[in-house]
């Protein structure tokens, strides 16, 4: 799997962003529900994020039902991130962390490289909230 994470939009504290997954092997293979939500600090730190799962931009009907993803086929979720945001006297995230599947190894995307134009403001007591998995042919 491939992970990439695109900043959305931010109003009155609230940040949002998608997550998408792409599935680069050649088997096919399913996600579904929600994923396990972690982060690394820019210094070393591991967040324990107070993390809840409910869909943050929910215009309707919300399945978690499991999402086949056949190869080259993508599944997106949505993040929002609100709270204690990350500012001069706080570690910022350095690395999302994606947990598919209980038992499996996480995906970790980078995140305030040099030259990203959105500052990822998730500091270590962030609340995050994340959306169950949806086809990206539907959105």
């Amino acid at each position: 799997m491939r992970a990439t994470v695109r900043f959305v939009d931010a109003a009155l504290g609230h940040r949002f962003a998608r997550l998408r997954i792409t599935n680069e092997s050649q088997r096919t293979c399913s996600v579904g529900g929600y994923p396990g939500v972690g982060a690394l600090g820019d210094q070393g730190s591991i967040f324990h994020h107070a993390v809840e799962q409910r869909e943050p931009l929910a215009d309707g009907d919300v399945t978690t039902q499991p999402i086949r993803l056949m190869p080259g086929a993508a599944a997106v979720l949505n993040l929002e991130w609100t709270g204690e945001l990350a500012g001069a006297q706080s570690e910022w995230i350095r690395t999302l962390v994606i947990q598919l599947a209980l038992g499996q190894g996480p995906l970790g995307i980078s995140l305030n490289a040099p030259g990203d134009e959105q500052p990822w403001d998730i500091g270590i007591i962030t609340t995050v909230n994340v959306g169950p998995w949806q086809s990206a042919a539907n959105s």
